[in-house]
């Protein structure tokens, strides 16, 4: 995944953001993915977001860091199901729905943005 399409996702989240702060990462930060029963350490760059707001259960300033490789894979996964989320995504087309759903599924459940239909 491009830096270009992680910056606009954090762009999109950004602007229509009501709890949550979203910020590229481009240096290159270690993770942990398991291949073939073992574990490796891999590095990429990373979407991090931060809790602005107390909400849903989550203190202010709590943070996530998703590194590129999780919402790729994420992304393939959404597009097994829609290609339009696949076309609009590598457009940079995406839509506020297309984001939250990214995050959804690259956070496995557990990041529910919420995004605000008209921005700030």
């Amino acid at each position: 995944m491009e830096l270009a399409l992680i910056r606009r996702i954090a762009d999109i989240i950004n602007e229509r953001r009501t709890w949550i702060n979203a910020e590229l990462s481009p240096k290159q930060t270690p993770y942990l993915i398991p291949h073939d029963g073992t574990i490796s350490v891999c590095y990429s760059c990373s979407l991090n977001l931060q809790v602005i707001e107390a909400r849903n259960g989550y203190k202010k300033n709590q943070k996530w860091i998703i590194p590129e490789v999780v919402l790729e894979k994420s992304a393939r996964k959404i597009k097994a199901h829609d290609a339009a989320f696949w076309e609009r995504l590598t457009t940079g087309q995406m839509n506020y729905q297309d984001v939250e759903r990214l995050i959804l599924d690259a956070t496995y459940g557990i990041v529910k943005l919420t995004l605000d239909e008209y921005g700030i």
